[in-house]
């Protein structure tokens, strides 16, 4: 096996550094963007958002959009696999 020299060894190094800089500095970007709502349009306006409310269990908000979905009473239902 062939040994590496030393320019190789502190130029891979330096690579690697620059990688987990740069994949840090994206992850604290997203978070920060993430906790000011900025990925979050539910938050702003609910007729921009793409949370319905017809999609949202009545009584329930999300996102500053309140729900209207009512459940349906299946019990005395009569279809089969085959309907």
């Amino acid at each position: 096996m062939k040994k590496l020299s030393k320019k190789t060894i502190i130029l891979i190094s330096i690579i690697l550094v620059a990688i987990i800089i740069g994949i840090t500095v994206s992850l604290n970007v997203i978070k920060i963007n993430i906790a000011n709502s900025k990925y979050n349009t539910a938050n702003n306006n609910s007729n921009s958002a793409n949370v319905l409310p017809e999609y949202i269990r009545k009584g329930i908000t999300l996102g500053g959009v309140t729900g209207t979905l009512e459940d349906l009473d299946t019990s005395d239902a009569t279809a089969t696999e085959w309907d």
